[in-house]
């Protein structure tokens, strides 16, 4: 399953396309106060349940969509119709609409909580971690340019 072939989170959605991520510049009172500045907007996160067996002929991984509700240089939070195990170490790709197009962000992430959010759906929080073959330099300076616009 490539990129482009990520099924949408609510298939009877109206939208045809996410808004470009826009920058939160609101942390005053009644919000949370966190060191990480923070872009706010809908992206969509393709998680990667699990891989399929390299000598199975499988058709590839399992794929979770979903949408993002903050993004900073170290984390995501979003909301998922799955229960997603604490610790648990997943392949993410974030995809932010710009322009006519939109990006993809290859990550590692580790679940660092999760917490329900009605009879189907919760809130789960996402720790950013280094490791090879991810697109974490370019994340970082997606977040410092994002930073820099906001002067």
């Amino acid at each position: 399953m490539t990129s482009s072939d990520y099924p949408s989170p609510d298939s009877s959605s109206s939208e045809s396309a996410l808004p470009d991520y826009d920058l939160d510049a609101s942390q005053g009172a009644g919000q949370d106060h966190r060191s990480e500045f923070r872009l706010s907007a809908r992206a969509m996160a393709h998680i990667e349940l699990e891989s399929p067996e390299p000598d199975l002929a499988t058709p590839g991984p399992d794929i979770l969509s979903c949408y993002t509700t903050d993004l900073s240089a170290t984390g995501v939070r979003l909301i998922s119709k799955l229960e997603l195990p604490l610790g648990a170490l997943l392949p993410v790709t974030i995809e932010l609409a710009r322009g006519d197009g939109s990006e993809r962000f290859p990550l590692m992430m580790e679940v660092v909580w999760c917490r329900a959010q009605g009879r189907a759906s919760w809130n789960v929080g996402l720790k950013i971690l280094e490791s090879d073959d991810t697109a974490l330099v370019e994340w970082l300076d997606l977040v410092a340019r994002a930073m820099e616009d906001q002067d």
